[in-house]
């Protein structure tokens, strides 16, 4: 990616808050602000800054899903059990 004027710090907290309220901090030209996460304005209003959050939280999500433990909740609701052989 280009070289960026920002910095972003993403809470560790932000896997319990709910989607109105999910935020990250902004630091750029030496002050650092709180952006919420849906602020599309705001996020569109920094050059990359869009693309980049969303990379960051892409990154997150396998851990976040694992967290949840999303991966158990759909196998049980698979009506059949899938098998994969290699």
């Amino acid at each position: 990616m280009k070289d960026l004027d920002f910095e972003v710090r993403i809470p560790e907290e932000i896997n319990n808050l709910v989607i109105q309220e999910e935020f990250f901090w902004l630091s750029q030209n030496g002050k650092e602000r709180k952006v919420k996460l849906h602020d599309y304005q705001e996020l569109y209003s920094v050059p990359h800054l869009y693309e980049y959050i969303m990379g960051k939280l892409q990154e997150k999500s396998h851990s976040v899903l694992s967290s949840l433990g999303i991966t158990e909740i759909l196998w049980e609701a698979l009506p059949t059990p899938i098998l994969l052989f290699c």
